[in-house]
């Protein structure tokens, strides 16, 4: 809570970069869907007007202290939402593989995994591991089914594209 305030504080007073480790502490702290998902938009905020060097700065900083507590999976799993919220696959995967490390059974790990590998990166292959891990973790989870289930049937329908463009542009044909 004092997080929060100070957070508010900082930033009335345009002093983003000390408002920055607040909105950290406080993301890491979030337990409740709504105000998790207010605690990454403050973040989120802050990312967008602090110059990227020192944002990472801050966020290193912050990381080193967190992982010494028992929100670090936390920290670095709902980091890394808030790096693919960005747009920013690099950072986001370096922080799901933190998170991995530190929960390799915490199954939504697994989830956003896949979805960064399949979203940023084009590594079909290793998102369908992901997803198969995650479902593995939790077989009755639907979240981690549909995108599994609609990347193999991608995968299934390039795959015979590919075979008929191959078949249309043989010379035997």
């Amino acid at each position: 809570k004092l997080n929060l305030i100070m957070y508010e504080a900082l930033c009335k007073l345009g002093r983003f970069e000390d408002a920055m480790p607040c909105a950290l502490r406080n993301l890491a702290g979030s337990d409740f869907i709504g105000y998790y998902t207010d605690a990454k938009e403050r973040v989120k905020k802050l990312l967008k007007i602090l110059p990227k060097e020192n944002a990472y700065k801050i966020i290193e900083t912050v990381s080193q202290e967190v992982d010494r507590t028992h929100y670090a999976m936390k920290f670095h799993f709902y980091m890394g939402q808030v790096f693919f919220e960005l747009r920013r696959g690099n950072e986001a995967r370096a922080q799901i593989a933190t998170a991995l490390k530190i929960s390799p059974e915490f199954e939504p790990n697994w989830y956003e995994m896949g979805r960064i590998k399949e979203t940023f990166f084009h590594d079909y292959k290793g998102a369908i591991a992901d997803y198969q891990e995650a479902i593995k973790l939790q077989p009755m989870d639907f979240t981690n089914l549909q995108p599994y289930r609609r990347l193999l049937r991608r995968l299934r329908k390039s795959d015979s594209d590919l075979a008929l463009k191959l078949k249309m542009l043989s010379p035997t044909r």
